[in-house]
């Protein structure tokens, strides 16, 4: 019986095909060495080094890179192969890169198709494109200067007419209303305050006469006349 010595080191090759079973469900991004075969649902990309086989139940939703791919389920997405062929029941929905197409009765496509060769040979245009746009946004804006012509010059120097004053007045001032004629608040003829006080004319002739003193309070008192003797004639 021989034995495996360190010399003796052998490597792994893939082999078989990766299978991922109807009602299984993936997410993200799939990379496989070897063969796969899809009856499952996959959401994401798939990067195979093979080819890739997608069965009537098989459904990817996403973009695919392998190197030959045969679809009889449903494809939804970006396609880079080297050649594509869409059986019976098949259908394909997107943008596809490949250099044979083939599409069986019964199939279906809907999308654009490109050759590889076009898209390496659009690949160097877009970078050229990419490359001139970003070079115009890093150059900086200049101002280049406007002209002005002699009558936007006058506008510019000339100076506002100010507002007539008269129309100012007009504008600022309102009209004053017309004051109301004040009326008397009761018609009731002022009572007459009695004073004991004689007028100035009458205190002047009471000082003349005489017999007759005034008082403390401004009152005349009579005084007795004098005795007079008459002399009855008969």
């Amino acid at each position: 019986m021989g034995l495996l010595g360190k010399g003796n080191k052998t490597q792994s090759k893939p082999s078989g095909t990766t299978v991922i079973a109807a009602g299984t469900e993936f997410s993200g991004e799939l990379t496989c060495e070897s063969a796969l075969h899809l009856d499952g649902t996959v959401r994401g990309t798939i990067r195979a080094q093979g080819d890739v086989s997608i069965g009537e139940s098989g459904r990817l939703e996403g973009g695919i890179q392998a190197e030959r791919l045969v679809v009889s389920g449903h494809l939804e997405g970006d396609v880079d192969c080297h050649s594509l062929e869409i059986v019976t029941n098949g259908k394909v929905f997107g943008e596809v890169y490949s250099d044979a197409f083939v599409i069986e009765p019964g199939g279906l496509f809907r999308g654009q198709s490109h050759s590889r060769d076009e898209e390496r040979l659009a690949l160097p245009d877009q970078q050229a494109q990419a490359l001139a746009a970003g070079s115009v946004q890093d150059q900086p804006a200049v101002n280049e200067p406007t002209a002005t012509t002699d009558d936007e010059v006058d506008a510019e120097e000339a100076p506002e007419p100010a507002p007539a004053k008269a129309e100012a007045d007009d504008a600022t001032t309102e009209e004053e209303p017309l004051p109301e004629a004040s009326q008397p608040e009761d018609d009731t003829p002022a009572e007459e305050v009695e004073t004991d006080r004689p007028p100035a004319a009458a205190r002047d002739n009471m000082a003349e006469a005489p017999g007759r003193s005034a008082s403390k309070d401004n009152q005349v008192t009579p005084q007795p006349a004098p005795h007079q003797t008459v002399w009855d004639r008969r």
